[in-house]
């Protein structure tokens, strides 16, 4: 129903719509009211928002001439909640107010109250907080609370944009206090939230009593995971849980706020905070989603005409090419920072809100370019703005940090230092003396050693060490295995060894504490892995955490699909699937905290007998002078012995692309046996392999009688017993017992043997089942028959395989073990499955790697495997196993207890290198499993001379030699018929 019609109030409106439009296009009222826009914070694109300009401001003004207020009113409302400038934005709310007085009273606390929404989202505080006030004083004159509580928590709001927290603090706890809203369940729920988000730096018990008050209250709503506080109330735990250190839970709370973000409100701009704060959490673990994420907050920002002025502006910008360059693709983060820089001058890009971290990477992108154009302005600016004292709103730590990174780049490192020094400073005085910013630091202590302060530097890196050593305690339990990966790879504390190592004169106490990281960093996930397994399987078969393997299982065995797109949604969805399974297993095995215990390099000598001696291998990058990582790397050796004071350290030779024949990296390259007899073992090889690996490792040791090696790099390729003194004609292991290991700290391992009398062999399957079932009874197998699997590999049948693992089970036999014998059809994935930690495992058949770099493998173990009964079949067996056991499946495997894993397979120990794990092939997914030790192949060979090896191998294993000793003397036996290594040499020993 209309209200009479007022002239007088119809000219005063119409007079302030067109003081709106003073400046623009005509003055009847319809063109007036065309130009109202601007949604308080809901974004709309230009052509849209001019549509609706025009339907809006035609149907005000009929509505309006008619003297239908009401109708005027909400077509006005309407038209002034588009997007317009400031200027006119005053004249139409205060048009649009005009026209509430002609309406009930609640009308004007109404339009106060949009109007101030709708200048917080322009980020016009000043504004917003008149028409707020307007607000709470009619309101209160009406008696009106709800609309008291909906303004008391606009204001807030904007209290935290003004960075006035004790303020935001009151008017949230006056919101909670007021009797109605525990009527008002919204307004509860969104105070809990806003006071909660404010205690979650410095109080974050208190913080969580509050947000979980607040999912509490939430939940009496009917539907309340459709809310837009659902997500909201997920994203203040992940920020609880980051805070506190259990990046775990972050992640798990943060994925569960941007998932349903994502769904419930995927164009409102709440979604970008939330998109912001994934990418943060998730850019520890995930850098590919991080980045998904900090795109789609981008591209909601960006429909905005002011986003410039939002807070997040600069540091979506900032993020992304933080990410770009930590994904190796800097070039697009060069051509990023150029649109930025082009977008704005540098006086207007330092007054946005966190433009101060956005210009850091912005100049740490140029320098790895080398672009010193735009780098030169950056650091010229911050330098004047210091100097004049002039930081505007820049945080002056941010400056300094700038002007290091420029110095150190630039090689005046004294003055890199003094800067560096000066961000630490600030940055304590922020953060608090036990928190460790890794970055500053690490670029801290880089640059002390470049600048000659060796004592400083020493310093610095401590400090780092320690650090590391207690986050890892605390993060890695609850992290999935790509977590524990990623978390690992981006935690490195770089140039350490580069510049604790490679001087002439290291001093003892730098030569211990790189020892001491290189033990703490080395095999740390696969240590971690070991024990959940372990804590897993040794728990009641029919406990929850034997439940969560077998769907483990299962969902490895899909990913491990080679027919599913690594890409597609199904296959993302089988990953975090697996994820989750994989931080449950850590968290229920959280208990054996103390089995990561610190290992320092006097443990490992201490450990040692006389005689013996231990060497650790260590591939590093290397830096170029001005500090920026160089493509290629460098190897070290650490060597003790038990009557020796303080370890040392030798440089050994990098092999590089004429030397690959030296280390054997093109094992896996070339299957001819003529290539490793004339080159790989040739005369010129043998001595290259013992004068510039071997030589300079015994001169530094001395003689003895065994040796702990753990090899790193491209040496994890090397079979060390086929090294030959071109001397003496006497190959290593004839004068010394040599154990190699995963990390020398395994040394400290107690040595233990299994009570299990079984031993599992597996040989000769029936790759193709189809053909196995064909064949008629009695009818012959081809010999050297042709296979190729589903995945384009092709086989070939091994028929000593079968008479290897025959013979194999009445040697075991022989010496009271419990055989059981797989073969043909037997010979299948479902097999691994049932086994329950045999005393050892024998497995004789095929293995194969692909290239990694082909391969989009979430996962490395997914990219070797053997090969089963039914490998040829292009169908799943019933059980849904394919006849092709990952590496990844058969980390899962039951071997906890298991003593010895032989895999009889050719290139069984190659795999794809990963720093501080070594080689991600089938040896390392058997160790997972919880393999004391692995003895695998770096070269395909003959399958009878394999036969006969693994025979005598296992008789003099069983007869009291140590493993070590048993390959020896079966080696040294098939030595005799056949000289070449080639023959003899292909199998190594891994582990106890």
């Amino acid at each position: 129903m209309s209200i009479p019609h007022n002239h007088q109030l119809t000219k005063q409106v119409v007079s302030h719509f067109k003081l709106s439009l003073s400046c623009h296009c005509g003055t009847t009222l319809r063109q007036t009211l065309w130009g109202i826009c601007v949604l308080a914070g809901w974004i709309m694109t230009p052509a849209y928002a001019q549509s609706s300009w025009q339907t809006a401001a035609d149907s005000s003004a009929r509505f309006l001439a008619d003297g239908d207020y009401t109708n005027a009113y909400r077509k006005g409302l309407q038209a002034a909640l588009l997007e317009k400038p400031v200027q006119q934005a005053d004249s139409v709310w205060l048009a649009v107010s005009l026209l509430a007085r002609r309406l009930p009273d609640s009308a004007a606390v109404t339009t106060a109250l949009k109007a101030g929404q709708y200048y917080v989202a322009q980020y016009e505080y000043d504004r917003a907080l008149t028409y707020i006030q307007r607000s709470l004083q009619k309101s209160d004159s009406l008696h009106l609370p709800q609309y008291q509580l909906q303004a008391r928590l606009i204001a807030a709001r904007v209290a935290i944009r003004k960075q006035d927290v004790d303020k935001a603090k009151s008017l949230y706890r006056w919101v909670l206090r007021d009797t109605l809203a525990r009527v008002c369940m919204d307004c509860q729920v969104d105070a809990l939230i806003g006071l909660a988000s404010l205690y979650v730096g410095t109080r974050p018990d208190s913080s969580l009593i509050m947000v979980r008050q607040g999912m509490a209250t939430l939940q009496q709503i009917p539907n309340y995971q459709k809310s837009q506080y659902y997500p909201l109330i997920h994203g203040v735990l992940a920020q609880v849980a980051a805070v506190s250190g259990d990046l775990t839970t972050a992640i798990q709370e943060i994925d569960e706020s941007y998932t349903s973000a994502k769904s419930i409100m995927p164009d409102n701009p709440l979604l970008t905070g939330i998109a912001f704060m994934y990418a943060q959490i998730m850019g520890d673990v995930n850098d590919e989603k991080a980045l998904e994420a900090t795109r789609t907050a981008r591209k909601l920002l960006n429909r905005q005409s002011t986003s410039r002025k939002h807070p997040y502006y600069c540091r979506l910008l900032n993020n992304e090419i933080g990410l770009l360059r930590v994904l190796g693709r800097n070039p697009e983060a060069v051509l990023l920072a150029d649109s930025i820089m082009q977008r704005h001058s540098l006086d207007e890009l330092m007054s946005l809100s966190g433009s101060d971290l956005l210009l850091s990477q912005i100049t740490r992108s140029y320098i790895e370019a080398k672009q010193d154009g735009n780098l030169d302005q950056i650091a010229q600016k911050a330098q004047q703005l210091l100097t004049l004292n002039d930081h505007k709103q820049l945080n002056p730590s941010f400056l300094y940090s700038l002007l290091g990174r420029y110095y150190q780049y630039k090689g005046n490192y004294t003055e890199a230092v003094r800067c560096l020094k000066e961000e630490a400073r600030l940055d304590s005085l922020n953060m608090g003396a036990t928190l460790v910013n890794y970055s500053l630091v690490n670029r801290l202590a880089v640059c002390q050693a470049q600048a000659g302060q060796r004592s400083d530097a020493y310093t610095s890196f401590s400090q780092l060490v320690s650090a590391f050593d207690r986050d890892i305690r605390t993060n890695l339990w609850l992290m999935s295995d790509a977590e524990r990966d990623n978390y690992l790879q981006t935690t490195v504390i770089s140039g350490l060894f580069w510049h604790l190592l490679r001087r002439s004169d290291p001093e003892p106490n730098e030569i211990g504490l790189a020892f001491d990281y290189k033990l703490l960093q080395q095999g740390v996930r696969l240590k971690m892995n070991r024990t959940i397994n372990r804590f897993t399987h040794t728990r009641n078969q029919s406990d929850s955490s034997m439940t969560t393997v077998r769907q483990l299982m299962n969902v490895r065995m899909q990913l491990a699909d080679q027919r599913m797109a690594t890409q597609s949604a199904a296959h993302r969805q089988l990953q975090q699937t697996a994820d989750s399974l994989e931080r449950l297993m850590g968290k229920d095995a959280i208990t054996l905290d103390n089995t990561l215990k610190t290992v320092h390099w006097q443990d490992i000598r201490n450990r040692l007998k006389p005689g013996e001696a231990a060497v650790e291998l260590i591939w590093y990058t290397t830096f170029s002078r001005n500090g920026q990582t160089a493509d290629s790397g460098a190897y070290s050796a650490f060597l003790i012995r038990p009557e020796w004071a303080t370890p040392k350290v030798i440089q050994l030779v990098t092999p590089d692309d004429q030397t690959n024949d030296f280390t054997g990296e093109k094992l896996a390259a070339s299957r001819e046996p003529t290539y490793y007899t004339s080159v790989i073992f040739s005369r010129t090889n043998q001595k290259k392999r013992f004068t510039q690996f071997w030589q300079p490792i015994a001169t530094a040791l001395g003689p003895v009688k065994r040796l702990y090696i753990a090899l790193d790099g491209q040496y994890q390729q090397l079979s060390l017993p086929t090294i030959q003194n071109p001397v003496t004609g006497r190959y290593l292991t004839d004068d010394m017992d040599i154990v190699v290991l995963n990390s020398t700290q395994d040394i400290l391992e107690p040595p233990s043997r299994s009570s299990n009398r079984t031993a599992e062999l597996v040989g000769h399957p029936a790759y193709s089942l189809v053909h196995s079932a064909a064949k008629k009874p009695g009818q012959p197998t081809r010999q050297r028959r042709q296979v190729t699997t589903r995945n384009g590999l092709t086989f070939e049948e091994l028929p000593y395989s079968k008479v290897e693992v025959q013979q194999l089970s009445g040697l075991f036999t022989s010496f009271n073990l419990q055989p059981r014998l797989r073969t043909d059809e037997a010979a299948s994935e479902s097999a691994f499955q049932q086994m329950k930690s045999p005393r050892l495992l024998h497995v004789a058949t095929h293995g194969y790697l692909r290239d990694p770099s082909t391969q989009l493998a979430s996962n490395q173990l997914l990219t070797c495997g053997l090969v089963l009964a039914g490998a040829a079949d292009t169908v799943r067996l019933k059980n849904q196993t394919d006849g092709i056991l990952t590496g990844y499946e058969a980390s899962l495997l039951n071997l906890h207890d298991t003593e010895l894993v032989v895999l009889s397979a050719c290139e069984s120990g190659v795999g794809a290198y990963s720093e501080g794990e070594g080689i991600n092939g089938l040896q390392r997914a058997f160790l997972l499993a919880g393999a004391r030790s692995v003895l695998v192949s770096l070269w395909r060979v003959n399958d009878q001379l394999t036969q006969q090896l693994m025979t005598d191998f296992y008789r003099y294993w069983l007869t009291g030699a140590s493993k070590s000793q048993a390959l020896h003397k079966a080696q040294l036996n098939l030595r005799k018929q056949h000289p070449n290594p080639y023959y003899w040499g292909a199998f190594v020993l891994v582990g106890q």
